[in-house]
């Protein structure tokens, strides 16, 4: 499982590549999360809890995964999980090899045991497809 703190990292980076949020200070003040916790957690000293997650994501709509927040899953945003749900060749071919897997997965309901993000990367298709 990914560490919250890389991923709240990147999720930083994509609002300010999005032009939703300037730094981290600019963060703080839309989220309502002090800027000394989003120093904490951009340097490591802490995770960010569950609650600091949803008020992250409520913050900005909503848009995110709570599962890609949690390190759960390696879809960030709501709108990509619908629209992999609806298009699932499409998620197929994003995973190309792991097609066999996923299906074979998908049918049986069993996390194949594999190393590091492969396993993640699988265990969240499964998700999106369901049992």
């Amino acid at each position: 499982m990914r560490l919250r703190n890389e991923i709240f990292a990147q999720v930083l980076d994509w609002l300010v590549q999005e032009n939703k949020v300037e730094d981290q200070k600019d963060l703080a003040i839309k989220t309502g999360i002090s800027q000394d916790t989003v120093s904490r957690i951009m340097t490591g000293k802490v995770e960010p809890s569950d609650d600091t997650l949803r008020k992250l994501n409520a913050s900005f709509g909503n848009i995110f995964n709570m599962q890609y927040l949690r390190g759960e899953s390696t879809v960030m945003l709501i709108e990509d999980v619908a629209y992999y749900k609806s298009h699932p060749k499409e998620l197929k071919k994003l995973f190309g090899e792991e097609e066999k897997e996923i299906e074979e997965n998908r049918k049986t309901g069993r996390f194949v045991k594999r190393r590091g993000a492969e396993n993640l990367r699988s265990a969240s298709l499964i998700r999106l497809y369901g049992k």
